[in-house]
């Protein structure tokens, strides 16, 4: 075991426990004595098992703890805002308590720097025509010219929102210029999916498929019938069945980003949405199982 175990860097942690189980285990290298009871009595908590379900995340962290626990730790100035609102984050209940606690997070510039990769997918995802633009640079008689691209979007965008879109899109990397200064894709995919903690990354996600879910909504008023193709269908089927289904649409995005990458002129930018999701929630099977919705 290594005695001399350096001291975590906060900014490298996106979830608030991981931080704390890696702090509490290079401060127990340095000093054999520390122990949650000791760090507990720092921080004001009622005892070590408290401290401890906090640390699990079995308990959530109120603000007021958060401070309390920062300054036990060691931490100030930025470091003790950012671990409060990493705190805040990884508490949060709703995925607007979670972009409010990110978005305070970003304030703070260390962070920005450290995890420049994660902010920019991000950012990205956080917007349908961030990701309408950079397809659109594919199209065959794309112009980049902000009057041109804001009237081929179907959806509401000024000029000034689509010069700006561009300008993110450069500085995210998502767009980058050939030797002729013409805009094309740093890569042909852009996932959601990157190396970093799962809540962060859902999180990201979830903020894509929002934005494009209520895209579709508005597509049924906007795109004629004959141009877009929206289906539904409600069945009664057993767990393995909607299991192979949601394989089923997996493969079949797979197959359509096959026939996308295919050398054919492009011409148009279209979403393709895939919802498969229960309209029933799974009755439970004793008394004190989970309550429907909540397994």
């Amino acid at each position: 075991m290594n005695a001399n175990r350096a001291k975590p860097s906060l900014f490298d942690y996106l979830d608030y426990r991981a931080y704390l189980r890696a702090a509490f285990e290079a401060k127990k290298q340095k000093d054999t004595a520390f122990s949650y009871r000791v760090l507990a009595r720092e921080a004001g908590f009622a005892s070590a098992g408290s401290l401890k379900l906090a640390i699990d995340g079995r308990r959530g962290l109120s603000e007021e703890k958060a401070r309390d626990l920062a300054a036990a730790l060691g931490l100030k100035g930025d470091e003790s805002d950012y671990f409060c609102f990493l705190a805040a984050f990884g508490t949060a209940k709703t995925d607007e308590a979670r972009n409010r606690a990110l978005g305070r997070m970003r304030a703070i510039r260390r962070f920005r720097d450290v995890k420049k990769v994660e902010l920019a997918r991000y950012e990205y995802f956080r917007h349908w025509h961030h990701l309408a633009i950079r397809e659109m640079v594919n199209l065959e008689d794309f112009r980049e010219d902000a009057e041109w691209i804001a009237r081929r979007l179907l959806f509401t965008l000024t000029p000034r929102d689509v010069t700006r879109t561009i300008v993110k899109l450069e500085k995210l990397g998502f767009l980058v210029r050939d030797a002729d200064g013409r805009l094309k894709q740093a890569e042909p995919v852009a996932h959601t999916e990157v190396e970093i903690e799962a809540e962060f990354a859902s999180l990201i996600a979830k903020n894509f498929h929002r934005e494009m879910m209520q895209r579709a909504a508005e597509a049924l008023e906007k795109v004629p019938a004959a141009k877009r193709d929206v289906r539904a269908l409600t069945v009664a089927i057993s767990r393995g069945q909607a299991e192979r289904i949601k394989q089923m649409n997996i493969q079949h995005m797979k197959d359509v980003l096959d026939v996308v990458l295919e050398d054919e002129p492009v011409e148009a930018v279209y979403q393709l949405n895939l919802q498969w999701f229960p309209l029933t929630a799974a009755e439970p099977a004793e008394a004190g199982d989970a309550a429907p919705g909540k397994e």
